[in-house]
């Protein structure tokens, strides 16, 4: 089961897949290396693209990723439409946070050519004993991945960042 983290009246709080609860202290140390307890204000900035107008890059850093998973159940208890957007937005979102926090961990302060890729695993079917097939639950996941960079503001014809 992925852990979402809440934000709003939820900041602190995890959506387990039915209620919002307290994160257990392993949820929170997983929060902290992943880079979601920074401030979005201290993450690095991200792009599709790649440059960053008014910017040069001065450091490639390398490919980083970040990713997050859940287990969707079928039929009558499953995720349908709206509810479904909504949990592939918070997994895109902690995805994002988590590639952030990978790009700081290298020393980045900037990451560009973002991509998003979402893998959906069907986990093993099985036959019960009345010789029924049993379906068990979807996992569903969000790979955000993109290049790590140092950026900085261009250089004036002195050699020297513009002045504010």
């Amino acid at each position: 089961m992925g852990t979402h983290w809440g934000s709003g009246e939820f900041e602190g709080r995890v959506w387990d897949g039915k209620r919002w609860r307290s994160p257990t202290p392993e949820e929170r140390a997983e929060r902290h290396v992943s880079g979601a307890d920074v401030p979005a204000s201290q993450r690095p900035i991200t792009t599709v693209g790649f440059n960053f107008e008014g910017h040069r890059i001065t450091r490639y850093l390398g490919y980083v990723s970040g990713d997050a998973a859940t287990e969707v159940q079928r039929g009558g208890d499953g995720l349908l439409g709206s509810d479904m957007t909504a949990m592939l937005a918070r997994l895109r979102a902690t995805a994002l946070t988590a590639l952030q926090g990978a790009a700081r961990e290298r020393g980045g302060n900037a990451v560009i050519g973002i991509s998003f890729d979402y893998p959906q695993l069907e986990q093993a079917k099985g036959v019960l004993g009345t010789g029924k097939t049993a379906y068990l639950p979807y996992l569903f996941g969000v790979i955000a991945n993109g290049t790590a960079v140092i950026i900085e503001p261009p250089l004036d014809e002195a050699g020297s960042p513009p002045a504010h």
